[in-house]
């Protein structure tokens, strides 16, 4: 994962960097690209976008059996706690710079 950054970012094509991180999930990496750049709305955009994902992705995990889900629980973080860890992460700088947006 990071080798293909590493290589994508060598030849200096954001737009692929950012198009892979959204691809493979990696929406930290994205949202920090669009606040270096000061592109908050954006970043904020990314947020709503994964709160919005959690409720189709609720209720796919509503259909499958318990034992399905704890076991998927136990195994990884869920996409909840990652979305609010990003909330917590970003929130601070994202309140500075677009407040009516946070709150």
């Amino acid at each position: 994962k990071e080798t293909i950054f590493n290589m994508i970012s060598s030849y200096g094509r954001v737009d692929e960097l950012v198009f892979y991180a959204k691809l493979i999930e990696d929406y930290d990496r994205v949202i920090t690209y669009h606040m270096q750049r000061g592109d908050y709305d954006k970043a904020i955009d990314v947020l709503l976008e994964q709160s919005g994902n959690l409720s189709s992705s609720r209720s796919a995990m509503n259909t499958a059996t318990n034992f399905n889900s704890l076991s998927l629980q136990n195994s990884q973080p869920s996409s909840s706690d990652m979305v609010q860890q990003l909330y917590y992460k970003y929130s601070p700088v994202l309140m500075e710079h677009c407040p009516e947006a946070i709150v």
